[in-house]
């Protein structure tokens, strides 16, 4: 009986050295060199985008309230692709009026876009904004339209009944 568990230890044994040294690194291409995986292909395309996976503008926002445009120097502005390719805004430390007690962080995620040569567009009929992970749906945006040329952003969108446009430049 000892035996007969002894060879099944030994025949185990082998049978897992065997596999580990066969094996091979499959992404090799008949030259013998290796294959680019998946996650290169996708680096290489974000490569060729206008935009960098993230990048951050520096600029000026107006936002239509009561009557009255106000305008806003120094907002600061992140932008990113998620999984889809869409374009995610990051609006940091905005005040949209002066009467705002606080600043605010928000993203307006998901927004689907082109590229064009060197120009990338994006818009959205609307989008659920998020605050800290929670989405706002009292401030949805509609009608998100805006571009990224060279080292520069410009959209326009309204949060709730509220128009907003920005303006920024690449900060470096």
């Amino acid at each position: 009986m000892k035996f007969k568990y002894l060879t099944w230890a030994v025949l185990l044994g082998a049978l897992s050295f065997g596999a580990v040294s066969c094996d091979d690194d499959d992404d090799d291409d008949a030259n013998g060199s290796e294959a680019t995986d998946g996650k290169d292909k996708n680096d290489d395309k974000k490569d060729t985008k206008v935009m960098s996976d993230t990048a951050s503008y520096l600029g000026q926002m107006y936002v239509d309230f009561s009557g009255l445009t106000y305008k806003s120097d120094s907002v600061n502005v992140k932008s990113s692709y998620d999984s889809l390719d869409n374009v995610n805004l990051d609006l940091l430390g905005v005040r949209f009026v002066p009467q705002m007690p606080v600043t605010v962080d928000l993203t307006v995620p998901g927004i689907p876009s082109k590229e064009n040569s060197d120009v990338v567009t994006f818009e959205a009929d609307s989008i659920v904004p998020t605050m800290k992970g929670k989405q706002m749906p009292k401030y949805t945006a509609y009608d998100i339209k805006g571009e990224i040329k060279g080292d520069s952003i410009t959209f326009s969108l309204k949060f709730g009944d509220y128009p907003t446009s920005y303006k920024g430049e690449l900060q470096k």
